[in-house]
Protein backbone atom coordinates (compact mmCIF):
# COMPACT_ATOMS: atom_id res chain seq x y z
CA UNK A 1 0.00 0.00 0.00
CA UNK A 2 2.71 2.11 0.76
CA UNK A 3 4.62 1.51 -2.47
CA UNK A 4 1.35 2.00 -4.33
CA UNK A 5 1.00 5.94 -2.66
CA UNK A 6 4.55 6.73 -3.04
CA UNK A 7 4.30 5.86 -7.26
CA UNK A 8 0.70 7.46 -7.54
CA UNK A 9 2.17 11.25 -5.21
CA UNK A 10 5.29 10.68 -7.49
CA UNK A 11 2.96 10.80 -11.14
CA UNK A 12 0.62 13.41 -10.12
CA UNK A 13 3.72 15.68 -9.30
CA UNK A 14 4.96 14.75 -12.96
CA UNK A 15 1.61 15.65 -14.05
CA UNK A 16 1.67 18.76 -12.38
CA UNK A 17 5.08 20.00 -13.57
CA UNK A 18 4.52 18.66 -17.56
CA UNK A 19 0.91 20.35 -17.13
CA UNK A 20 2.16 23.65 -15.72
CA UNK A 21 5.05 23.17 -18.77
CA UNK A 22 3.08 23.17 -21.82
CA UNK A 23 -0.18 25.47 -20.24
CA UNK A 24 2.42 28.53 -19.82
CA UNK A 25 3.98 27.98 -23.44
CA UNK A 26 0.74 27.89 -25.33
CA UNK A 27 -0.54 31.07 -22.89
CA UNK A 28 2.43 32.83 -23.98
CA UNK A 29 2.01 31.83 -27.92
CA UNK A 30 -1.94 33.02 -27.36
CA UNK A 31 -3.28 29.65 -28.28
CA UNK A 32 -6.23 27.90 -26.10
CA UNK A 33 -4.68 26.27 -23.30
CA UNK A 34 -7.86 24.23 -22.21
CA UNK A 35 -7.47 22.15 -25.17
CA UNK A 36 -4.05 21.45 -24.59
CA UNK A 37 -4.34 20.40 -21.39
CA UNK A 38 -7.24 17.95 -22.20
CA UNK A 39 -4.69 16.67 -25.07
CA UNK A 40 -1.69 16.18 -21.99
CA UNK A 41 -4.79 14.30 -19.91
CA UNK A 42 -4.88 12.07 -22.30
CA UNK A 43 -1.04 11.68 -23.17
CA UNK A 44 -0.40 11.44 -19.49
CA UNK A 45 -2.79 8.59 -18.56
CA UNK A 46 -1.22 6.39 -20.68
CA UNK A 47 2.33 8.01 -20.66
CA UNK A 48 4.76 8.83 -17.99
CA UNK A 49 6.42 11.80 -18.07
CA UNK A 50 10.50 13.10 -16.80
CA UNK A 51 10.27 14.87 -13.46
CA UNK A 52 10.60 18.69 -14.36
CA UNK A 53 12.61 19.95 -11.18
CA UNK A 54 12.32 23.43 -10.61
CA UNK A 55 12.99 24.08 -14.53
CA UNK A 56 9.48 25.30 -14.80
CA UNK A 57 10.82 28.38 -12.16
CA UNK A 58 13.09 28.99 -14.61
CA UNK A 59 10.56 29.28 -17.57
CA UNK A 60 8.75 31.83 -15.74
CA UNK A 61 11.26 33.98 -15.01
CA UNK A 62 12.79 34.08 -18.25
CA UNK A 63 9.52 35.06 -19.66
CA UNK A 64 9.17 37.53 -17.33
CA UNK A 65 12.92 38.91 -17.86
CA UNK A 66 11.82 39.09 -21.80
CA UNK A 67 8.81 41.19 -20.78
CA UNK A 68 10.84 43.55 -18.46
CA UNK A 69 13.46 43.75 -21.07
CA UNK A 70 11.05 44.99 -23.84
CA UNK A 71 9.38 47.49 -21.66
CA UNK A 72 11.48 48.90 -19.19
CA UNK A 73 14.32 48.32 -21.13
CA UNK A 74 16.80 46.84 -18.83
CA UNK A 75 17.11 43.23 -17.40
CA UNK A 76 15.81 43.39 -13.73
CA UNK A 77 16.90 41.34 -10.91
CA UNK A 78 14.28 38.60 -10.21
CA UNK A 79 15.43 36.25 -7.33
CA UNK A 80 12.73 37.28 -5.25
CA UNK A 81 10.18 36.38 -7.89
CA UNK A 82 11.43 32.89 -8.77
CA UNK A 83 11.65 32.31 -4.97
CA UNK A 84 8.26 33.60 -4.10
CA UNK A 85 7.02 31.22 -7.13
CA UNK A 86 9.02 27.80 -5.93
CA UNK A 87 7.73 28.67 -2.40
CA UNK A 88 4.18 28.45 -3.23
CA UNK A 89 4.98 25.29 -5.56
CA UNK A 90 3.72 23.99 -8.93
CA UNK A 91 0.24 22.72 -7.53
CA UNK A 92 -0.66 26.23 -6.58
CA UNK A 93 0.55 28.46 -9.65
CA UNK A 94 -1.61 25.71 -11.98
CA UNK A 95 -4.03 26.09 -9.80
CA UNK A 96 -4.32 30.05 -10.04
CA UNK A 97 -3.89 29.73 -13.44
CA UNK A 98 -6.73 27.56 -14.08
CA UNK A 99 -9.01 30.50 -12.93
CA UNK A 100 -6.91 32.79 -14.60
CA UNK A 101 -4.47 34.25 -12.22
CA UNK A 102 -0.72 34.39 -13.73
CA UNK A 103 2.10 35.18 -11.32
CA UNK A 104 4.16 38.49 -12.55
CA UNK A 105 6.77 40.51 -10.75
CA UNK A 106 6.20 44.42 -10.33
CA UNK A 107 9.36 46.50 -10.16
CA UNK A 108 10.06 49.15 -7.59
CA UNK A 109 9.69 52.10 -10.07
CA UNK A 110 9.06 55.70 -10.16
CA UNK A 111 6.76 56.46 -12.99
CA UNK A 112 6.76 60.07 -13.35
CA UNK A 113 5.39 61.64 -16.29
CA UNK A 114 8.87 62.55 -17.84
CA UNK A 115 9.82 58.80 -17.21
CA UNK A 116 10.21 57.60 -21.05
CA UNK A 117 10.09 53.83 -21.31
CA UNK A 118 10.16 51.90 -24.10
CA UNK A 119 7.27 49.69 -23.92
CA UNK A 120 5.47 52.73 -22.52
CA UNK A 121 2.90 54.39 -24.55
CA UNK A 122 -0.21 55.56 -22.75
CA UNK A 123 0.22 57.18 -19.71
CA UNK A 124 -2.11 58.12 -16.86
CA UNK A 125 -4.19 61.60 -17.12
CA UNK A 126 -2.09 65.01 -16.14
CA UNK A 127 -5.44 64.95 -13.69
CA UNK A 128 -3.68 61.85 -11.75
CA UNK A 129 -0.35 63.40 -11.97
CA UNK A 130 -1.57 66.47 -10.31
CA UNK A 131 -3.39 64.98 -7.71
CA UNK A 132 -0.36 62.69 -6.53
CA UNK A 133 1.95 66.05 -6.73
CA UNK A 134 -0.82 67.94 -4.50
CA UNK A 135 -0.79 64.51 -2.03
CA UNK A 136 -4.17 64.14 -2.61
CA UNK A 137 -4.13 60.54 -3.43
CA UNK A 138 -4.34 57.85 -0.41
CA UNK A 139 -3.53 54.18 -0.61
CA UNK A 140 -3.88 51.18 1.65
CA UNK A 141 -1.23 50.68 4.31
CA UNK A 142 -2.53 47.53 6.48
CA UNK A 143 -5.90 48.31 7.58
CA UNK A 144 -5.36 52.25 7.38
CA UNK A 145 -5.33 54.97 4.26
CA UNK A 146 -2.47 57.40 4.31
CA UNK A 147 -0.82 59.51 1.86
CA UNK A 148 1.76 57.90 -0.42
CA UNK A 149 3.56 58.00 -3.42
CA UNK A 150 0.49 56.98 -6.27
CA UNK A 151 3.75 56.79 -9.19
CA UNK A 152 5.96 54.15 -7.14
CA UNK A 153 4.74 50.40 -9.71
CA UNK A 154 6.24 48.36 -6.85
CA UNK A 155 7.16 49.21 -3.25
CA UNK A 156 11.02 48.40 -1.59
CA UNK A 157 12.70 45.27 -4.06
CA UNK A 158 9.24 45.28 -5.76
CA UNK A 159 6.22 43.20 -5.33
CA UNK A 160 5.59 39.95 -6.72
CA UNK A 161 1.48 39.50 -7.89
CA UNK A 162 -1.35 37.14 -9.23
CA UNK A 163 -2.50 39.32 -11.97
CA UNK A 164 -6.20 38.74 -13.37
CA UNK A 165 -5.72 38.22 -17.26
CA UNK A 166 -9.33 38.95 -18.46
CA UNK A 167 -10.01 42.13 -20.29
CA UNK A 168 -12.93 43.55 -18.92
CA UNK A 169 -15.89 43.61 -21.60
CA UNK A 170 -17.76 46.24 -23.84
CA UNK A 171 -21.05 47.75 -21.94
CA UNK A 172 -24.15 45.63 -23.03
CA UNK A 173 -27.74 46.89 -24.24
CA UNK A 174 -29.57 45.88 -20.88
CA UNK A 175 -26.21 46.10 -18.74
CA UNK A 176 -25.61 42.52 -19.32
CA UNK A 177 -21.51 42.53 -19.66
CA UNK A 178 -19.86 39.80 -17.66
CA UNK A 179 -16.45 38.69 -17.91
CA UNK A 180 -15.42 36.07 -20.12
CA UNK A 181 -14.78 32.82 -18.52
CA UNK A 182 -15.38 34.21 -15.21
CA UNK A 183 -14.57 30.96 -12.77
CA UNK A 184 -12.55 33.63 -10.42
CA UNK A 185 -15.30 35.28 -9.25
CA UNK A 186 -18.33 34.66 -10.56
CA UNK A 187 -19.89 32.00 -7.87
CA UNK A 188 -18.80 34.03 -5.38
CA UNK A 189 -20.56 37.19 -6.71
CA UNK A 190 -23.80 35.18 -7.85
CA UNK A 191 -23.68 33.52 -3.93
CA UNK A 192 -23.77 36.72 -2.43
CA UNK A 193 -26.14 38.26 -4.69
CA UNK A 194 -28.74 35.05 -4.39
CA UNK A 195 -28.34 35.72 -0.34
CA UNK A 196 -28.97 39.83 -0.69
CA UNK A 197 -25.35 40.24 0.70
CA UNK A 198 -23.96 42.52 -2.34
CA UNK A 199 -26.47 45.08 -3.91
CA UNK A 200 -28.54 43.49 -6.88
CA UNK A 201 -28.57 46.42 -8.53
CA UNK A 202 -30.83 46.21 -11.08
CA UNK A 203 -33.17 43.22 -12.72
CA UNK A 204 -30.81 43.29 -15.98
CA UNK A 205 -27.16 42.82 -14.60
CA UNK A 206 -26.49 38.78 -15.09
CA UNK A 207 -26.05 37.56 -11.40
CA UNK A 208 -22.29 36.58 -11.64
CA UNK A 209 -21.40 39.82 -13.00
CA UNK A 210 -18.65 41.94 -11.47
CA UNK A 211 -20.87 45.04 -12.31
CA UNK A 212 -22.99 46.86 -10.70
CA UNK A 213 -21.00 46.29 -7.24
CA UNK A 214 -19.26 49.18 -5.27
CA UNK A 215 -15.59 49.06 -4.35
CA UNK A 216 -16.96 48.59 -0.35
CA UNK A 217 -18.72 45.52 -1.23
CA UNK A 218 -15.83 44.40 -2.64
CA UNK A 219 -13.83 45.66 0.57
CA UNK A 220 -16.22 44.09 2.70
CA UNK A 221 -17.88 41.31 1.15
CA UNK A 222 -15.82 39.71 -1.84
CA UNK A 223 -12.36 39.77 -0.63
CA UNK A 224 -12.87 37.45 1.92
CA UNK A 225 -14.49 34.99 -0.03
CA UNK A 226 -11.15 35.12 -2.94
CA UNK A 227 -8.98 35.00 -0.55
CA UNK A 228 -10.96 31.93 0.83
CA UNK A 229 -11.48 30.43 -2.51
CA UNK A 230 -7.86 30.68 -4.12
CA UNK A 231 -5.77 30.18 -0.18
CA UNK A 232 -4.29 32.97 0.80
CA UNK A 233 -4.92 35.66 3.44
CA UNK A 234 -7.42 38.93 3.12
CA UNK A 235 -5.08 41.56 3.49
CA UNK A 236 -2.96 39.91 0.77
CA UNK A 237 -5.91 40.88 -1.86
CA UNK A 238 -6.72 44.43 -3.06
CA UNK A 239 -8.28 46.47 -6.19
CA UNK A 240 -5.58 47.08 -8.67
CA UNK A 241 -3.85 50.82 -7.98
CA UNK A 242 -3.99 53.03 -10.72
CA UNK A 243 -0.17 52.85 -11.98
CA UNK A 244 -0.91 48.83 -12.20
CA UNK A 245 -4.24 49.23 -14.56
CA UNK A 246 -2.14 51.47 -16.75
CA UNK A 247 1.06 49.54 -16.87
CA UNK A 248 -0.40 45.69 -16.81
CA UNK A 249 -1.51 45.96 -20.75
CA UNK A 250 1.34 47.62 -22.23
CA UNK A 251 4.08 45.35 -20.36
CA UNK A 252 2.03 42.18 -20.88
CA UNK A 253 0.73 42.37 -24.52
CA UNK A 254 -0.27 38.84 -24.65
CA UNK A 255 -2.66 39.23 -22.15
CA UNK A 256 -6.39 39.31 -23.54
CA UNK A 257 -6.19 42.52 -21.59
CA UNK A 258 -4.68 43.80 -23.92
CA UNK A 259 -7.56 45.50 -25.06
CA UNK A 260 -8.57 47.04 -22.13
CA UNK A 261 -7.91 50.19 -23.66
CA UNK A 262 -10.29 49.72 -26.67
CA UNK A 263 -13.44 48.60 -24.02
CA UNK A 264 -15.74 51.17 -23.17
CA UNK A 265 -16.28 50.37 -19.71
CA UNK A 266 -14.41 51.31 -16.16
CA UNK A 267 -12.87 49.57 -13.17
CA UNK A 268 -12.44 50.19 -9.62
CA UNK A 269 -8.98 51.23 -8.40
CA UNK A 270 -7.48 51.21 -5.25
CA UNK A 271 -6.87 54.64 -4.54
CA UNK A 272 -8.46 56.88 -2.61
CA UNK A 273 -8.74 60.82 -4.07
CA UNK A 274 -9.04 63.94 -2.55
CA UNK A 275 -7.62 63.10 0.14
CA UNK A 276 -10.85 61.53 1.16
CA UNK A 277 -11.48 57.78 2.54
CA UNK A 278 -15.04 58.25 1.08
CA UNK A 279 -13.80 58.35 -2.67
CA UNK A 280 -12.38 55.94 -4.60
CA UNK A 281 -10.87 56.17 -7.84
CA UNK A 282 -12.10 54.19 -10.99
CA UNK A 283 -11.61 54.77 -14.43
CA UNK A 284 -10.42 52.88 -17.68
CA UNK A 285 -13.16 53.78 -20.45
CA UNK A 286 -12.52 53.74 -23.62
CA UNK A 287 -14.97 56.66 -24.34
CA UNK A 288 -13.08 58.98 -21.79
CA UNK A 289 -9.49 58.06 -22.82
CA UNK A 290 -8.63 54.29 -22.20
CA UNK A 291 -5.62 53.79 -20.30
CA UNK A 292 -4.87 57.38 -19.81
CA UNK A 293 -9.09 57.79 -18.08
CA UNK A 294 -8.69 58.22 -14.19
CA UNK A 295 -11.84 59.62 -12.39
CA UNK A 296 -13.37 58.91 -8.68
CA UNK A 297 -16.47 59.04 -7.16
CA UNK A 298 -18.26 57.78 -3.69
CA UNK A 299 -16.82 53.83 -2.66
CA UNK A 300 -20.20 52.95 -1.91
CA UNK A 301 -22.23 53.78 -5.37
CA UNK A 302 -23.03 50.82 -7.80
CA UNK A 303 -22.40 51.47 -11.17
CA UNK A 304 -23.83 49.30 -14.07
CA UNK A 305 -20.67 50.67 -16.23
CA UNK A 306 -18.07 49.87 -13.22
CA UNK A 307 -16.40 46.86 -12.29
CA UNK A 308 -13.68 45.40 -10.64
CA UNK A 309 -10.49 43.41 -10.74
CA UNK A 310 -8.32 42.10 -7.50
CA UNK A 311 -4.58 41.69 -7.67
CA UNK A 312 -3.18 39.27 -5.35
CA UNK A 313 0.39 39.63 -3.81
CA UNK A 314 2.21 37.09 -2.62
Amino acid sequence: MTTKKVVADKQKVQFYNKLFELQFRFRKNLLNPDKVLNALQLIIEGHSVKPRSTEWVDEIVEAERRHHFKFFGTNPRLDMFAETIEYYGVKKIVKWGRIGLEPHFLPAIDLSIHNDLPGWKIKPSKWFYSQNKQAKILRRSFDEFIEANALLLGENNGNVVLIDTRCKPNRRRQNKQIYENDNLLGYIISKLRHKNEITPYDKYVPKMSRFGISAREFDESIRPRLAKKIGIAKNQIRLERVIEANIIPQLYSYMPRREDKNTDTFVWHEERFKGNKSIQGFGGSSVYGGLTNIDCQRRVLNRADVSFRPIVEL
